[in-house]
């Protein structure tokens, strides 16, 4: 005898819905500066200076070939009549010659204590078309003199 077909249902396909949960991003964290900080060599943290007619060159050495944008921006801070003062130079060499125009600025109860540092900038022009100055580098340590 020959078997008798059964009838069976034909499969149907399952419908698969895709994934409800949205994929995000991070933020993006700001770049962090990408050189090292410029070392600073003279004069040696404490040393004193007297009378306007003082030479102060603040010296310091940097690991870094800048490019015609990118400059050293040395930080100057002393007390003027209780009231921080910062002073920021930006130069292409590794030194600055203190202008003597500064001298008797810093109060004489702080004994004429200016701190300094260096860091590397770039300068850069953003959409509206104003420049400024991104850091590409930590600060260096912080040193001080005394002009009195």
């Amino acid at each position: 005898p020959t078997p008798t077909p059964t009838e069976t249902a034909s499969p149907t396909p399952t419908r698969v819905r895709p994934s409800a949960t949205p994929t995000e991003s991070p933020p993006t964290p700001t770049p962090l500066p990408t050189v090292p900080p410029p070392s600073l060599e003279k004069p040696e943290s404490g040393t004193p200076y007297g009378g306007a007619n003082a030479k102060i060159q603040l010296l310091w050495r940097g690991s870094h070939t800048l490019d015609s944008n990118e400059f050293y921006e040395v930080t100057l801070r002393y007390t003027h009549e209780g009231a921080e003062v910062p002073l920021k130079v930006r130069v292409q060499g590794v030194s600055w010659m203190v202008d003597e125009m500064l001298y008797g600025q810093a109060d004489q109860e702080t004994q004429g204590v200016h701190h300094w540092s260096v860091r590397l900038v770039r300068r850069a022009t953003d959409a509206e078309g104003n420049e400024g100055y991104i850091p590409i580098s930590p600060a260096s340590e912080e040193w001080l003199f005394y002009w009195r």
